[in-house]
């Protein structure tokens, strides 16, 4: 029997998770020291480590062929998927959160809006967790369906803020919330991704269950 290539979620999110923390981190050094260079190093450095991780999860569900493997079969893995992705998701939101709270709160850097943007993204971090957490119960035709949409409007939303960012200027500002908007450009790229990937895959097998 032919062994399942598909990656293991855990040491994935893991790896991703320090990466994570090493990028809050080298953000916190570049507000410091005023480097908005070393500030986009660190926020891209994680946004591509979690769209590749996002790509790694993903990727072998777009075969023609997901039919029976080892592991899930096409119907649970739906909802593993959307779960997966959904976290995905959040973790890129605490990301965000972490490291705006960290760059406004404990370095020199002050912008009365970061810890609120800040807060803001940690409450929807934790609510999209718990929706993850749930998403397998119950889950259904009409479910899939409507995550599949509110995915596509977040990915837009993304989109939206990313046109924005650049078309205002805000991306080469030299106010307070240079940093900010880093994190945000950041943010916004990697909901984008993720969202066109959870998307491809929920219609992959949608397509594979039929």
């Amino acid at each position: 029997m032919a062994r399942d290539a598909r990656p293991t979620v855990t040491p994935l999110i893991a790896a991703t998770v320090f990466v994570a923390l090493a990028s809050i981190a080298g953000q916190g050094m570049a507000a410091t020291y005023g480097s908005a260079g070393f500030a986009a190093f660190a926020a891209a450095a994680f946004a591509g480590a979690i769209v590749r991780v996002g790509w790694q999860l993903n990727r072998p569900w777009w075969s023609r062929d997901v039919g029976p493997t080892i592991g899930p079969s096409v119907g649970d893995a739906q909802p593993a998927m959307a779960a997966t992705n959904a976290r995905l998701v959040a973790l890129g939101y605490g990301w965000g959160a972490a490291s705006l709270l960290s760059v406004y709160l404990l370095t020199t850097l002050s912008w009365q809006h970061g810890w609120q943007y800040g807060a803001g993204m940690a409450l929807i971090a934790l609510g999209i967790l718990a929706i993850a957490q749930r998403l397998p119960d119950g889950w259904s035709t009409a479910r899939g369906q409507m995550l599949q949409a509110m995915t596509v409007l977040h990915a837009l939303a993304a989109s939206v803020a990313i046109a924005w960012l650049i078309g205002s200027g805000k991306i080469g500002s030299t106010k307070p919330d240079w940093a900010a908007n880093i994190v945000f450009a950041a943010g916004a790229l990697i909901i984008l991704a993720l969202s066109a990937m959870a998307v491809r895959t929920s219609r992959a097998l949608d397509a594979a269950s039929r």
